[in-house]
């Protein structure tokens, strides 16, 4: 049971194995870890060789050479000008394709051309790219229908004494893109630009990623495939209040040049959309959320309830549209695929299930959002386990970690007082503290070591690995899927997401300062969605950007040539 065939019409289309201890269900049709399931016992089926299923069908008869020829296709060839069916929205084979292509409708317009990687072919009852012959294409041909306009025109303004784009006049018979004394976001007339308004004035003016619109009723872009029957709406103007101005500019004196007064914006910056690309990417996990689930989300053998579905993909939205560019989660975007017109999506997918590889062997086994005291020693028989690993384990000096000199945003090096959520489970060794050094009549009460035979702490002088016997400032254990540690990607965490990213109009988490209590990461209201976040930032940060400039190897790079 770990191997496993895909079979279509009586044939194998496709070889798979099982990885680690998981062995394939029958039952449930994936694979399972073995305490889950038994293996149940087959046979090599008897049956008739059969003819492969890709075989060219031969045609005789008068006028046809000897030997036949391979019976014409039905599905139309050549030119499609208009391949989309009137008014129908979701993918279809593209006509004259052999299903190897395939496009995106929008209401009977073409919104996106896609391609099927390898061998694969485009299936029309599942949307997706399927291991199967070219037999199994269902044969389209090119729609018969007039030329049709594009999903989406700008809408004229038909007073004449109105500009089209909106723009702003002077004071007197001027027009705005904001109603009266309204905060909020505004879409302009062609529903692809948009404004964020202030009590009825314009603070900032953005623009819908391509194949996005700005839905009114959700205030944000959204690929209009999702809404059947959505429509750009009407958008008036609304006429400047006579009585206000923006912009206050007094009268001027010999001694006093003219002065502006401005408003500052106080709104949070509004959330870039995704792009069309990362909406396939989370609809394909989406569809096979039980099956992640079942495989991933597991903690010795039972479902994890430290990390699930619902926050990993809440926390994949904001590592995609709300880190800077360069450390955004790489799920594809920008990304061309291995063959013409193919989704860059492909790669996002490998990457995505290497990081839920790492987060399965880190935080998502021990079923901790903290990492666990693990770097024991043994006297005699006595397993122990020294209190001062919380300054780092197997090797590492965690409050040593710092940031690169391009980016020093690693949290200052400070005395606090926090105590783990978190405990070995296993061993029953206490969660992780740091504390100032306390002394008592002049003698040091150090914080020792775990007995795992007495089940007790043992205050003694008692080094760990690195020769610490404290735990002042040893604030920095690991955290999160990925266990992350250190000062350094704390730091960052704070700087893109948290206080820190207030500054640069980022608003995700504006009330957390990750630098005075790290620990906030289990302990908040998000925090099953804060433990997923700081482990991609810190797959994005030091994985995705990886790259020796010795050798030339970098990690996009071998990614795609691993796909």
């Amino acid at each position: 049971c770990k191997k496993y065939v895909q079979c279509k019409d009586g044939e194998t289309v496709g070889e798979l194995e099982c990885s680690g201890e998981t062995i394939f269900n029958q039952s449930a049709k994936y694979c399972d870890w073995s305490s889950s399931t038994s293996c149940a016992a087959t046979t090599c089926p008897k049956r008739m060789p059969i003819s492969s299923p890709t075989a060219s069908i031969i045609v005789t008869g008068p006028g046809i050479p000897a030997g036949g020829i391979e019976s014409p296709s039905t599905e139309t060839s050549g030119y499609c000008p208009y391949p989309c069916p009137k008014d129908y929205t979701g993918f279809k084979t593209r006509p004259g394709t052999q299903c190897k292509e395939y496009i995106l409708c929008e209401n009977g317009n073409l919104v996106d051309e896609l391609e099927c990687s390898g061998s694969t072919t485009f299936d029309q009852n599942s949307q997706f790219c399927e291991s199967s012959s070219s037999t199994y294409c269902v044969p389209t041909t090119c729609p018969e229908r007039e030329p049709i306009s594009s999903p989406v025109e700008a809408i004229a303004v038909t007073d004449p004494s109105i500009p089209v784009g909106g723009t702003e006049l002077s004071s007197t018979g001027s027009i705005h893109d904001c109603p009266w004394n309204y905060s909020g976001l505004q879409a302009k007339p062609n529903c692809k630009t948009y404004v964020q308004c202030e009590n009825g004035e314009v603070i900032g003016e953005f623009a819908c990623n391509k194949d996005t619109f700005f839905i009114e009723e959700s205030r944000q872009c959204e690929t209009t495939i999702l809404r059947k029957e959505w429509s750009c709406p009407q958008v008036s103007y609304y006429p400047v209040r006579p009585t206000e101005s923006l912009i206050t500019m007094p009268s001027p004196t010999a001694a006093q040049s003219p002065t502006l007064r401005t408003r500052r914006p106080t709104i949070p910056k509004p959330t870039p959309m995704p792009s069309s690309t990362y909406q396939y990417f989370r609809s394909y996990l989406e569809e096979r959320e039980d099956m992640i689930k079942s495989v991933v989300f597991q903690s010795n053998g039972s479902p994890s309830t430290a990390y699930t579905f619902p926050d990993f993909m809440s926390s994949l939205d904001i590592v995609v549209s709300q880190l800077p560019a360069d450390k955004a989660f790489f799920v594809g975007e920008g990304a061309s695929g291995r063959l013409p017109k193919l989704s860059g999506m492909e790669y996002g997918l490998v990457n995505i299930a290497a990081f839920l590889s790492n987060a399965m062997e880190e935080g998502i086994r021990i079923d901790s959002c903290d990492e666990w005291n693990t770097d024991s020693m043994f006297d005699g028989l006595r397993e122990k386990f020294p209190l001062s690993n919380a300054c780092g384990q197997y090797g590492r000096q965690y409050e040593d970690e710092e940031c690169p000199e391009m980016e020093p945003f690693q949290c200052p090096a400070t005395t606090m007082e926090i105590t783990a959520v978190d405990g070995n489970t296993e061993k029953n060794a206490p969660p992780f503290t740091c504390r100032a050094r306390i002394v008592d009549d002049g003698r040091e009460i150090f914080p020792g070591y775990y007995d795992s035979v007495d089940y007790a702490v043992i205050q003694s002088a008692y080094a760990n690995t690195l020769g610490r016997t404290d735990i002042e400032g040893c604030c920095w254990w690991g955290r999160g899927a990925l266990l992350t540690r250190g000062r350094c990607a704390i730091g960052k965490l704070d700087k893109y997401l948290g206080q820190g990213a207030v500054e640069r109009g980022i608003y995700v988490y504006p009330d957390i300062n990750f630098c005075t209590n790290p620990e906030v990461i289990c302990t908040h209201e998000k925090t099953n969605e804060l433990r997923w976040v700081l482990g991609m930032l810190e797959w994005s940060d030091r994985v995705e950007s990886y790259a020796d400039l010795n050798t030339g190897w970098n990690y996009i790079d071998e990614l795609k040539k691993f796909v």
